[in-house]
C-alpha cells in the first residue's frame, strides 16, 4: 500500500535522515497548516531552538492541551503564548517603522514611507529594490485586513502587482498572499478578466513541462504562458521576491481548479485553487459596504432588465397595431375592374438574336443570352385621378406541369412601361402592387411569360383605389418589431427576480 506523504515523513525522522523530513513535513504543513502531528514532528526535525519555537506555538495553537508542545517551548524559553505577535523595525533607508510578523514566517517587507523593498535576515533588513509607495491595489483589500476561509482566519500580509506582457499587448493582475492562523500560506489574485482566484501552494512541487503541470490525480493543461514582473508592492510576503527578474507564468486549468506556476531561474512555485464569487470573497472579509454595493448593482441591472423589457412589449405590440394598420389600408377603396384572361401560347418561333460582337459592349462582353418571352393583355382599367392609391391584385394559375415563369408591366396611355413583379413558380401564386398613377387614361396590365412556361396561364385580376398606401405601415411595422427584438435582447433571457 503506498504511503501517504506524512506517513513517508515520519519514516524518515525515525531513520535519521532529518533534512528529507523536514522538506516531506513543509509539504504537507502546505496543504494543511493545522496538522497537529506534522506541526510536532516538524518541530523535533528542527536545526536550531529558533526554527522549533514556531512550529510548537502552532501546534499549541492547534491543541491548546498539548503538553508536551507547552514543556517543550518553555523548555527553550519560547513561552506558551500561540496568539500572533508582530514586531517593528526600522527602515534602513528613511527610518520609517516597518511592521512584521516574524510568527507567520515574514521574509521581506515594504516600508510603507519610502517604498524600500527589505529582506529580513538575522537582526537585521538589507534594501533589494524600490518601488513607489503611493501605487496601490485597484480592489480594497490592504496588508493587515483578514478574513475567514475555509472556517480558519487568514491575515492579508502583502500585496503585489504583476505585468505580463506578449508580441502583442500587456496585461496586469493583483495578487495578494494570505497567511492563516495556522501558518497555511495562500495567494488571492485578482483580474477585470478572470475575476478571483484563491490558490495554496503545492507541495511536493509537481513537475511542470511546456504543455502541461503533473499532479498525483492527472494532468493540468497550460493555456497560457507568458513572461512577467513585478511592478508594485505592499506589506510583507513569506518569501524573497524577485523584484529584479522577469519571471514565467504558466496558467493551467483542470476541471473547476485553477493553476498557475511561477518559474525564475532558481525555482518553481506552483499553486492551485478555485475561482471565487465576488460574493464569496466580501463576505468572507466581512464587508458589508461591498455587500451592499452588490446588492444595488443587482437591483439597478433587474430595474435595467424591466424598463428594457417593458419597451420592448411596447414595441411589439406597436408593431401588431401596424400590422393591423396594412389590412386596414389594404381594405379600403373601391373595385374599378375585374378580368378573368388565359394566356395560350402561340407558336414560339420567334428567332434569338445572334450575339453581338465583343466591341459593341463595354467590359468586353463576350455573349449575350437572350430568353424568348410572349406578351399577353392581362387587363385594362381607366385610372381617373393621379391623387388616389390604386392596386392591383391577380392571382396566377398554370394550366400544366413544370416552371412558370412571368414578368408582369403596368403600360401607361403615354407608351412608358413599369415592372411590377415577376413570379416563378409551379401550380398557383398571388401577386399584388399598390401605386399612384402618374397620369390619367386607360392603363394595361401586361404579362410576359418565358417560352419554357406551359402553354396555358390562367389570370384573375381586380383592381381598386381609394386605400391608403400601405407601405408606410409596412416599413413602421418592420422598424418596430426590429426594435423589439433587439430591446428583448438587451433585457436578457430567463426571469427576473
Amino acid at each position: 500500500m503506498e504511503l501517504s506523504p506524512l506517513d513517508r515523513a515520519l519514516t524518515a525522522a525515525r531513520r535519521g535522515h532529518h533534512e528529507a523530513a523536514r522538506q516531506l513535513l513543509d509539504g504537507v504543513l502546505a496543504s494543511d497548516g493545522a496538522n497537529e502531528e506534522a506541526l510536532l514532528w516538524r518541530a523535533r526535525v528542527s536545526e536550531t531552538d529558533a526554527e522549533r519555537a514556531p512550529f510548537l506555538q502552532r501546534a499549541l495553537a492547534v491543541n491548546p492541551e498539548n503538553r508536551w508542545a507547552a514543556d517543550q517551548l518553555a523548555a527553550i524559553g519560547g513561552g506558551a503564548a500561540p496568539q500572533p505577535t508582530s514586531d517593528t523595525l526600522q527602515c534602513p533607508s528613511c527610518g520609517g517603522s516597518v511592521e512584521v510578523h516574524p510568527e507567520r514566517g515574514a521574509k521581506a517587507a515594504v516600508c510603507t514611507y519610502c517604498g524600500s523593498v527589505l529582506e529580513l535576515t538575522a537582526g537585521q533588513a538589507d534594501i533589494i529594490g524600490q518601488m513607489d509607495p503611493k501605487v496601490g491595489p485597484d480592489q480594497p483589500i490592504r496588508p493587515g485586513d483578514e478574513a475567514v476561509f475555509e472556517g480558519e482566519n487568514h491575515l492579508v500580509m502583502g500585496w503585489m502587482r504583476y505585468e505580463g506582457w506578449d508580441d502583442e499587448d500587456r496585461w496586469r493582475w493583483d495578487e495578494w498572499q494570505l497567511v492563516s492562523d495556522s501558518g497555511t500560506p495562500r495567494y488571492l489574485s485578482w483580474s477585470g478578466d478572470e475575476g478571483w482566484t484563491l490558490q495554496t501552494p503545492i507541495r511536493p512541487t509537481p513537475k511542470v513541462t511546456r504543455t502541461g503541470i503533473k499532479l498525483e490525480k492527472g494532468r493540468a493543461t497550460i493555456k497560457e504562458t507568458s513572461p512577467a514582473r513585478i511592478k508594485a508592492m505592499q506589506g510583507e510576503f513569506t518569501f524573497r521576491p524577485q523584484i529584479d527578474q522577469t519571471l514565467r507564468v504558466m496558467e493551467a486549468q483542470r476541471g473547476n481548479q485553477h493553476y498557475s506556476a511561477e518559474l525564475t531561474a532558481d525555482e518553481i512555485e506552483v499553486v492551485g485553487g478555485p475561482r471565487i464569487a465576488e460574493r464569496e470573497l466580501w463576505e468572507a472579509f466581512g464587508r458589508e459596504d461591498k455587500l451592499r454595493e452588490m446588492d444595488e448593482r443587482a437591483e439597478k441591472r433587474r430595474q435595467r432588465r424591466k424598463s428594457l423589457r417593458r419597451a420592448a412589449l411596447f414595441c411589439f405590440a406597436a408593431a401588431a397595431l401596424y400590422f393591423l394598420g396594412i389590412g386596414w389600408a389594404a381594405s379600403k377603396g373601391e373595385t374599378v375592374a375585374t378580368a378573368s384572361a388565359e394566356f395560350v401560347a402561340q407558336e414560339r418561333s420567334t428567332p434569338v438574336p445572334e450575339a453581338p460582337a465583343p466591341s459593341t459592349f463595354s467590359g468586353n462582353i463576350e455573349r449575350v443570352d437572350t430568353e424568348v418571352r410572349e406578351p399577353f393583355d392581362v387587363l385594362t382599367f381607366d385610372a381617373t385621378s393621379t391623387d388616389e392609391t390604386y392596386e392591383i391584385e391577380t392571382d396566377i394559375q398554370s394550366g400544366g406541369s413544370g416552371s412558370t415563369d412571368i414578368e408582369l408591366y403596368l403600360l401607361t396611355p403615354s407608351g412608358a412601361s413599369y415592372f411590377i413583379d415577376t413570379a416563378v413558380f409551379s401550380g398557383s401564386t398571388s401577386r399584388s402592387r399598390a401605386f399612384r398613377a402618374e397620369e390619367t387614361g386607360e392603363h394595361t396590365l401586361q404579362a410576359w411569360v418565358r417560352d419554357t412556361s406551359p402553354e396555358r396561364v390562367s389570370f384573375s385580376t381586380s383592381v381598386r383605389r381609394g386605400m391608403w398606401e400601405p407601405g408606410a405601415f409596412a416599413a413602421a411595422f418592420a422598424l418596430a418589431g426590429m426594435l423589439g427584438v433587439v430591446l428583448f435582447l438587451a433585457g436578457g433571457f430567463g426571469r427576473i427576480d
